[in-house]
């Protein structure tokens, strides 16, 4: 029992060790990428190094700071292709309404008010508000058929009864 306590110790010790080496291994490797890019060099891509949780080897700053530029053109090429208005510092930032929306031109507003003058004078024409074209009842906002004077009065009455007999 104690010689495989000894043998156990000593396969730890050793595991650490080589633990120990492949940091420091993997350190200067990582040293001599970031020496061969600073000098413009092409750089080795190697397969060891530090994982993230995902398993992936972390990006350097200088990565970053590539994949950032080709993207930022890329974006770029693409809003001039679309003919999409130029955005960020320079770019005049487009006028909006409280809720977001731009807002409409004059021509858009005077489209509108034809429209609805011409929708009107059709309703006015009409000899009174529009009607269901599937029942022929008046169209309401609710989309409920409206009620006769005699049922509003029936309903009056009855909330009248109603309350008087709740106040006692």
């Amino acid at each position: 029992m104690a010689l495989s306590t000894v043998v156990n110790s000593q396969i730890t010790d050793a595991i650490t060790a080589r633990r120990v080496q492949i940091a420091r291994l993997e350190r200067e490797v990582d040293a001599l990428q970031n020496a061969a890019s600073a000098l413009g060099g092409a750089e080795a891509k190697t397969t060891s190094g530090p994982k993230t949780k995902t398993g992936r080897k972390p990006m350097s700053v200088a990565d970053r700071q590539r994949i950032s530029e080709q993207m930022k053109a890329s974006w770029a090429k693409r809003r001039k292709a679309s003919g999409a208005p130029a955005t960020g510092p320079k770019a005049v930032p487009r006028a909006t309404t409280k809720t977001g929306r731009t807002p409409m031109t004059a021509a858009a507003r005077k489209a509108v008010s034809v429209r609805m003058k011409a929708s009107w004078a059709k309703r006015k024409k009409a000899g009174g508000p529009a009607t269901s074209k599937a029942t022929g009842q008046l169209a309401t906002r609710t989309g409920r058929r409206g009620l006769s004077a005699a049922a509003r009065k029936r309903m009056s009455n009855k909330l009248k009864a109603y309350w008087a007999k709740r106040k006692g």
